[in-house]
């Protein structure tokens, strides 16, 4: 209405002047408690499935749905590709490699997608759901180690850009100035 849109029903026609606008305002709320009360049905039946470990989305890389019992286990194809990729992140590998590496099996993802994945606690089996935190909720795909290992060499990343493995004269003596 601020816009100058007449809304048209063909259900339920509104007759013109007060009355309409009263008939018009009803059909309003009527759906706005409609969709308040589906709203939280859906949100409980989450939350229900979240306490139960049951899949409520599409599942992370590495990991499919058994369409049996909803739950996620390890993608036969995927899973390995995954603990791969941790694995080549764990060994200080650059990421433009690990990117290679994926494109080269097909799997075309961004840097983005990368450090999404390198710091998703569900690969080492946290169920995740809005704020459900439930350990062993989900299978295992890298070790607690593997995982604390990319997460030190990110955070070391951070601190150090572009940081490696050699020493010079003047490493952490000298900063820029930006």
């Amino acid at each position: 209405k601020d816009n100058g849109v007449k809304f048209i029903s063909v259900m339920e026609p509104i007759p013109e002047g007060v009355g309409g606008i009263l008939l018009e305002a009803i059909y309003e709320a009527d759906a706005e408690v409609y969709s308040a009360g589906l709203s939280e049905n859906v949100n409980r039946g989450l939350n229900s499935n979240a306490e139960k470990c049951l899949a409520n989305c599409k599942a992370p890389f590495g990991f499919s749905i058994d369409q049996a019992t909803r739950h996620y286990i390890i993608d036969p194809v995927k899973g390995p590709i995954i603990q791969k990729v941790f694995a080549m992140a764990a060994a200080g590998v650059p990421s433009k490699d690990v990117l290679a590496y994926l494109a080269g099996l097909g799997y075309k993802y961004s840097y983005n997608w990368l450090y999404v994945t390198l710091k998703n606690e569900r690969y080492k089996g946290i169920y995740i759901w809005r704020n459900h935190r439930i350990p062993g909720g989900m299978p295992q795909l890298v070790s607690e180690e593997t995982f604390n290992a990319v997460a030190g060499l990110r955070k070391k990343r951070k601190i150090q850009p572009h940081a490696d493995s050699r020493k010079y004269l003047l490493t952490g003596k000298i900063f820029c100035g930006k």
